[in-house]
């Protein structure tokens, strides 16, 4: 099996006994495996920390190295800034304990790492498939890379593979963050206009469970978006973007669109106040009102296409 002595990938786990091993295979069984496997355990309750054990036990090999460590600090965000911290190599690929990789992904990454060595980011498709087993790759980009990944996660964790010098120089993750950080993270990342490979087809597939971080219900994790969002308000109040104030009315509209959300799980009291605040926010602007009561009424009926509508109608006034 050969090893690439330039990539490693770090692994964050929480409560994923049942399921991290298959993950764990599907990086063993890469075409190119990393030098450097970093396992971030994130103070599991269940039995991980034995699984991963025991999986290390059988799998390492004079080319792999595998490392486990531990992050009390709660959240993923928390876990793969750790395992930043410990990455030795030049490239680095996070990946997520209850997915899986296509077989070629690690050498195509590194492939095209080599043939383009300005190059910040590689990244391609993902397969996503939804807790009814429905599956669809990520979305086709729009005009806009930094568009496409505001409505669709373009740069979700797992999609790309980065340069460990140019993570570590934005950032890595803001550890504050307890939901959507990757999103915030590619954001941050597109904002830095890094030099991206995009490399054709797939290179993992995300299952989506009950028990993921994002969960099927909105309600039950409502007082962490609007951190992210106050985030994602600042960075784009700081940029130069040329979507900047598109952007920060998409922000809005992500805000409606939690509280049609809301509004679908019957949780008006969580729902209501925050549509008046949205409309608060956006009183001196009459159309964007407008557009976003529309976006409101669309989402909360389950109807589909609200971002890409809103985001048209938006780009227009």
């Amino acid at each position: 099996m050969n090893v690439s002595p330039e990539i490693s990938v770090v692994v964050p786990v929480y409560n994923r006994a049942k399921v991290v091993s298959r993950t764990l295979d599907s990086i063993a069984a890469q075409t190119l495996r990393p030098v450097e496997l970093i396992l971030v355990d994130n103070a599991s309750t269940d039995n991980s920390q034995a699984v991963l054990r025991t999986w290390a036990a059988r799998n390492e090999s004079e080319g792999l190295r595998i490392r486990i460590l531990h992050e009390k600090r709660q959240g993923a965000a928390a876990a793969r800034s750790r395992g930043l911290s410990e990455v030795t190599t030049p490239y680095v690929y996070f990946f997520d304990s209850d997915d899986y990789l296509f077989p070629d992904t690690l050498s195509r990454f590194v492939e095209a790492f080599r043939s383009n060595p300005q190059a910040q980011i590689v990244c391609g498709a993902v397969v996503l498939e939804n807790m009814n087993g429905q599956e669809h790759t990520s979305a086709p980009p729009h005009r806009s890379l930094i568009i496409n990944h505001f409505h669709h996660s373009f740069l979700r964790t797992i999609a790309y593979a980065s340069r460990t010098d140019f993570l570590r120089e934005i950032g890595g993750w803001d550890t504050n963050l307890r939901i959507w950080d990757d999103w915030e993270l590619g954001l941050r990342i597109l904002l830095a206009t890094p030099e991206i490979v995009r490399l054709p087809g797939v290179v993992a597939h995300n299952l989506r469970t009950h028990d993921s971080v994002t969960g099927d219900l909105y309600s039950h994790r409502e007082r962490f978006y609007e951190p992210v969002l106050k985030r994602v308000e600042a960075l784009l109040c700081a940029s130069n973007h040329p979507d900047r104030r598109l952007l920060l009315r998409l922000v809005q509209g992500r805000r409606m669109m939690l509280a049609a959300l809301y509004a679908r799980e019957g949780r008006k009291d969580l729902s209501a106040p925050l549509r008046r605040r949205v409309l608060a926010l956006t009183k001196r602007d009459r159309w964007l009102r407008l557009i976003l009561r529309g976006a409101y009424h669309y989402r909360r009926l389950g109807l589909r296409g609200t971002d890409r509508i809103t985001t048209l109608l938006l780009g227009k006034i």
